[in-house]
Order: structure tokens, then C-alpha cells, then sequence
């Protein structure tokens, strides 16, 4: 597992398993962008500067190459977040 990514398989599997145990029921968002849309977000927070983000086209590239897909067992709700309406519709389904 690459740290400086967000989720490993193994730590999922292991939140999964807790939550399992507790009883408590889990709901994974996994949201897709394509890369050129997260590449113009970053240059966005960057043109702006207001953005805290410590995103760069280096940690991006970094964490597109280790991205791992959820696998079926996860049952996760996967939303397109470059479409407002799509990222609503799945926000009022969550609540």
C-alpha cells in the first residue's frame, strides 16, 4: 500500500470487517473524474490560490497510478463528479 493514496484494499477490507462486527452498515461513495478534469481542477486552485489543497500534478500523478478499483463485494455507489446533477441525485440517495 502506497500511503501518500488514499485507501488501500487492506484497510478497506479491514473497515469493512469492523463494521461488520459492530453491526453497522457501510455505504462507499467512490467518485470518477477523468484525469484531464482533475488535472484543470488543480490548475484551477492553483490560478485561484484560496484552495489549502496540497494537490499538485505530481501527488495527481502519483495517485492515478495507484488508484485500486472497489471490487464488487464493496457494493459501492459510484458517481460521475464531473456531472452536478449526478453528484446531487447520489447525495440525496445517501441521507
Amino acid at each position: 500500500c502506497d500511503w501518500s493514496s488514499d485507501v488501500c484494499s487492506s484497510d478497506l477490507e479491514e473497515f469493512l470487517l469492523l463494521a461488520d462486527r459492530l453491526g453497522v452498515p457501510v455505504a462507499i461513495l467512490s467518485c470518477r473524474v477523468s484525469l484531464a478534469t482533475a488535472r484543470e481542477r488543480i490548475a484551477q486552485r492553483k490560478r485561484e490560490a484560496l484552495d489549502p489543497s496540497e494537490a499538485t500534478e505530481a501527488v495527481l500523478e502519483q495517485q492515478w497510478r495507484a488508484i485500486e478499483p472497489l471490487g464488487e463485494a464493496e457494493a459501492s455507489l459510484q458517481i460521475n463528479s464531473s456531472d452536478p446533477e449526478e453528484v446531487a441525485a447520489a447525495l440525496r440517495t445517501t441521507r
